[in-house]
């Protein structure tokens, strides 16, 4: 996610990660061995993955600018791919 994080700069893209059922302290020493660029926010109680439907982690999620999920992937995926940055860049178009 890094990686295509680095590879949108500049475009209307951002990346957010959402930590599901885990304080803030687990939270942020995950962030920091990870290295992230980009925010990372709590999702304690879990509302948020049942509100998307997100029972199997990771699931990942593009919303439009209108709010709306415009592509949805549960499981991994290599988000530093061409196929899958080429994708993300016609779903901006």
């Amino acid at each position: 996610m890094e990686r295509l994080r680095a590879a949108m700069h500049g475009k209307r893209f951002v990346v957010l990660a959402v930590n599901v059922g885990e304080g803030p302290r687990a939270a942020r020493a995950f962030g920091e061995k990870m290295r992230l660029g980009f925010p990372l926010v709590l999702d304690s109680d879990t509302k948020t993955a049942r509100a998307w439907s997100a029972r199997v982690l990771p699931a990942s999620f593009i919303i439009g600018p209108q709010g709306d999920i415009r592509y949805s992937y549960f499981g991994a995926i290599d988000w530093a791919s061409d196929d899958v940055r080429k994708a993300i860049e016609d779903l901006l178009r």
